[in-house]
């Protein structure tokens, strides 16, 4: 808390007000990354279920890799304690805003866009990719990847298109 309260310009007695821990900034850095990626993803809005997915899948990509440095505070955090996500996950209220791809793909199934899987484990299923894919681009920047927007089309639709007419 020392070194946080030095490098924010305060002393740590005024952060032990606010925050019982640095875990707890970290869980309110993480709100605040949180937020402001899904008042993003709120805006897009599309006559498809199916479209609005991609659109949602390649701005959830863009916006990591506008901000790579969120995407390492978020996933690839080296102070966490013992426990740590666990417990955000199962406290945040946060994590409701996943449900927006799990919704989006119900949307799409009804419409019969997508095939008759578990919308859940679609919507979990995609977002592996796409976290696979942010890993990628941010953790390996220097690799001469080809034309990044088009590799990211190709695998949000080549995962959809996977599951249009597959119920397995």
């Amino acid at each position: 808390m020392r070194n946080i309260a030095s490098e924010v310009g305060c002393s740590p007695m005024w952060l032990y007000r606010y925050f019982d821990n640095k875990q707890e900034i970290l869980w309110h850095v993480w709100d605040m990354i949180l937020d402001e990626l899904f008042d993003r993803l709120g805006q897009i809005k599309t006559r498809s279920p199916r479209a609005r997915l991609e659109k949602l899948a390649l701005c959830y990509l863009d916006y990591w890799l506008e901000y790579p440095e969120r995407f390492l505070i978020v996933f690839l955090q080296p102070d966490l304690e013992q426990g740590a996500t666990r417990s955000y996950v199962e406290n945040s209220d946060r994590l409701k805003y996943f449900d927006l791809f799990t919704h989006t793909v119900e949307k799409a199934q009804a419409q019969g866009e997508l095939g008759s899987s578990n919308a859940a484990s679609v919507a979990q299923g995609l977002m592996c990719v796409l976290q696979g894919l942010a890993l990628n681009f941010i953790t390996i920047s220097d690799y001469p990847w080809a034309d990044i927007a088009s590799l990211k089309r190709l695998t949000v639709k080549s995962y959809l298109s996977g599951l249009a007419s597959s119920d397995s």
